[in-house]
């Protein structure tokens, strides 16, 4: 197909809390800084600039974003080599660590790039012009997936997507490797304590594209050495100017304590609630799963937003797809097994909607993995995820629905600190009019997807037929997109008024 086109110009579509029968024509700049101009009613005709397209009715938004997704390790099921490795027979947090390990020691840099592209690909084409991706840092692949990971940052901030790569320690950073049964490997990280892993993130820490820094601290082996992987990590972090990101509290026993009240601790102890000095990016700190918050009752849930105070820029991203498969399975023990039947069973996924309405915590909703054994089911679409959290938060009002695509477009960008300027916190309900966040105003940069995956012919009569020229219904609406997703060639994906991907095809 041919290369991006560039256009200036969108007539008769339809934004986001507006009156359905309501259309608009939208204006914007040209170049890699474009904002949106105008937005003026539609008067029925096509604007005399050769840079304009017709929308015929279609929806307008701003684009999507991945808050959490791991850019190495997606279709490792079904990719060869990796599908030739023993399918998975548990389906256990442990087992997903061995088979990961085993695919790991025969990942390549083409086999990287090949996952990545399509991970990428497929993700643009759904609409996301943004993502943190995470990339493994250890003993066994040194930097390679460090490596690829910024050579795909290059490559797709070129062709639509914003990176931020994530240099993540998924194994201990103090310790010798993961108590996982007879398939660990404990030379993994040797029995050097850790040393060599630390080596390793000190130098991903240093390398130019590298934005955020993470880790997993829940498997240590000790509480009090996930005490030390926080402090260290914040440390190297704040060393190098880097956002940082905890994969944090991946558990669901009551008699464990959550480690989030000493990871608010040490960020203070680092001056991570202080004023950004100039030259410095602002300190953003992101928490991923935290299922055992999921135990937490209304007035731990106050106190928590007590201690992350005004000062400290945090946020959490729950991961369902992943959370909902691994957390809550029945127990192993045979005699309280045989009384939990069918019945309730704690899931151990963050309740976002809530976090965000109730107690005025940034929050969103991300992917975490496509394809492998820790979340063997999903695609790389938000919008279908953010349709599945209808029924995982029991999200039954227009609201809510509009808050949930507000949990992977704009919310998600904030949380990762690629905020536009519009806050994305308070009371959800407080917000109306133009100041919602899925909205489009003038100034806003001319980042978008168009529900549609070809251009308009600008028909008189689009008021009343409101279907495509494939006889595909349009969404009109956000409560529309969220209840019933349209397929990714109903997607036309514009950035900086470049269109980069449209009917399901890469441009």
């Amino acid at each position: 197909m041919a290369g991006p086109e560039r256009i200036t110009c969108l007539a008769g579509i339809r934004l986001p809390h507006y009156p359905i029968d309501s259309f608009w024509d939208i204006t914007f700049s040209a170049g890699p800084d474009s904002v949106v101009n105008s937005i003026t009613p539609h008067d029925g005709s096509l604007p005399a600039n050769g840079s304009c397209r017709h929308g015929d009715g279609a929806l307008l938004t701003p684009p999507l974003c991945h808050a959490h997704i791991h850019l190495d390790k997606p279709f490792l099921l079904s990719t060869p080599p990796h599908s030739s490795l023993p399918p998975p027979t548990t389906g256990s947090f442990a087992e997903a660590m061995s088979l990961t390990r085993q695919a790991k020691s025969s990942f390549t840099r083409p086999d990287l790039l090949r996952r990545g592209r399509r991970l990428l690909r497929e993700s643009l084409r759904a609409g996301v012009t943004a993502c943190r991706a995470f990339v493994e840092v250890d003993p066994g692949v040194g930097t390679l997936c460090l490596d690829v990971g910024l050579e795909l940052k290059r490559e797709w901030g070129n062709r639509g997507i914003d990176v931020q790569i994530c240099a993540f320690a998924q194994e201990r950073i103090y310790g010798s490797g993961l108590d996982i049964g007879p398939t660990d490997s404990a030379a993994v990280d040797g029995d050097d304590g850790g040393r060599e892993m630390r080596r390793l993130m000190v130098e991903a820490a240093a390398r130019d594209g590298v934005d955020v820094l993470g880790s997993a601290p829940y498997v240590e082996a000790t509480e009090e050495n996930s005490r030390k992987n926080v402090n260290w990590l914040v440390e190297l972090a704040s060393k190098h100017d880097k956002l940082i990101d905890f994969h944090l509290d991946y558990f669901l026993e009551e008699d464990k304590a959550p480690l989030v009240w000493r990871v608010i601790e040490i960020l203070r102890q680092h001056g991570w609630g202080e004023p950004t000095r100039a030259g410095m990016r602002e300190k953003q700190a992101t928490f991923g799963h935290c299922s055992r918050l999921t135990l937490f009752q209304r007035k731990d849930w106050q106190s928590l937003r007590d201690a992350i105070g005004d000062d400290l820029s945090v946020g959490f991203v729950g991961l369902p797809t992943s959370d909902l498969f691994m957390m809550g399975r029945p127990a192993s023990d045979p005699i309280k097994e045989s009384t939990e039947g069918g019945g309730e069973r704690v899931r151990g996924t963050l309740q976002i909607p809530q976090i965000i309405s109730e107690y005025n915590i940034q929050a969103a909703i991300g992917i975490n993995n496509v394809g492998n054994a820790f979340t063997p089911w999903g695609s790389c679409d938000p919008l279908g995820l953010a349709s599945l959290g209808i029924g995982i938060y029991h999200a039954g009002t227009g609201r809510q629905w509009e808050l949930l695509f507000e949990c992977v477009g704009r919310r998600a960008r904030q949380v990762i600190g690629l905020g536009d300027n519009r806050t994305a916190r308070g009371d959800v309900e407080e917000i109306g009019g133009d100041a919602h966040q899925h909205g489009i105003q003038v100034g806003d940069t001319a980042d978008f997807v168009l529900w549609r995956g070809s251009w308009g012919s600008g028909l008189a009569e689009m008021a009343q037929h409101d279907e495509a020229d494939d006889n595909s219904v349009l969404r009109r609406t956000i409560q529309e997109l969220v209840c019933d997703p349209p397929e990714i060639v109903e997607r036309t994906v514009i950035r900086g008024g470049l269109v980069v991907a449209q009917g399901g095809h890469i441009l």
